[in-house]
């Protein structure tokens, strides 16, 4: 009968904290990134529809009046310019949304390591 060879090495467990296998890791991350870049070409596609949509269907002139200022414009334009001014904005709550993130969290740390140093300093 036949025997299986015997393996000598020891084998490594999958247990959270133990390290992976590089190219695993490396594999994992490519097909991530990956996928974020389809994720974005579908939804840039289907914006770009969305704003050819828009400029065949909104033709026509609007008036705008804006405290002093009064003026007409094609439709589609005054809407673009409102979407663009809308992603601003959003961009800019997120970049603050995460300073102040980065901030909680490096104050935290800031903390748990002056407590540690406290302790180890009395012991």
């Amino acid at each position: 009968m036949l025997q299986p060879p015997i393996d000598d090495k020891p084998k490594q467990s999958h247990q959270a904290g133990s390290s992976a296998d590089p190219d695993a890791l490396a594999a994992a991350l490519q097909g991530a990134k990956r996928n974020r870049f389809r994720a974005g070409l579908i939804f840039g596609t289907i914006v770009t529809i969305a704003a050819v949509l828009l400029i065949a269907q909104n033709g026509e002139s609007a008036q705008l009046d804006w405290i002093a200022f009064h003026f007409r414009m094609p439709l589609w334009i005054l809407l673009i310019l409102t979407a663009a001014a809308g992603a601003i904005v959003w961009e800019l709550i997120k970049v603050g949304w995460r300073h102040g993130r980065r901030q909680r969290r490096d104050q935290k740390n800031a903390v748990a390591s002056a407590r540690a140093s406290l302790t180890s300093s009395k012991s």
